[in-house]
């Protein structure tokens, strides 16, 4: 319950990361956009983004500890008709996305800074300190 009280105090504390993901444009003539798709599992993309026809996306928010397998694809562009339906092309290559836990001794030391900067008295932050881990 304390490091989720923390977390919500101090966001900064938690430990999820922003990945700016980018790959190589397609040679395609008849290119309608990208889709980034992102799971736990390898080939098994629970989340997918359309990110429409760029090739840099910013994946926030991904949890420290916890391995994100990314990969994108292709698109052909509309309109879609029985004659010509929306085409993808294979998934690429995963990426995997895995940010650092952070130690604990370094969370210790934002949580003093963040008290600090909140004008939280020096007594009153060796006493929360007395309940963190080492």
């Amino acid at each position: 319950m304390k490091k989720l009280l923390l977390a919500l105090l101090f966001p900064a504390l938690s430990n999820a990361a922003d990945f700016n993901l980018a790959w190589d444009p397609s040679p395609s003539t008849i290119l309608g956009g990208y889709q980034l798709g992102c799971g736990a599992v390898t080939k098994v993309y629970t989340t997918i983004v359309d990110v429409k026809n760029v090739t840099t996306y910013k994946h926030t928010g991904v949890v420290g500890g916890r391995t994100t397998l990314c990969a994108v694809r292709a698109y052909n562009a509309a309109p879609y008709t029985a004659g010509n339906p929306q085409i993808f092309s294979v998934w690429s290559n995963e990426i995997a996305l895995a940010p650092d836990l952070e130690s604990p001794t370094n969370l210790r030391a934002q949580l003093v800074q963040a008290l600090r900067e909140l004008g939280i008295a020096e007594g009153r932050i060796a006493s929360i300190l007395s309940q963190w881990p080492e």
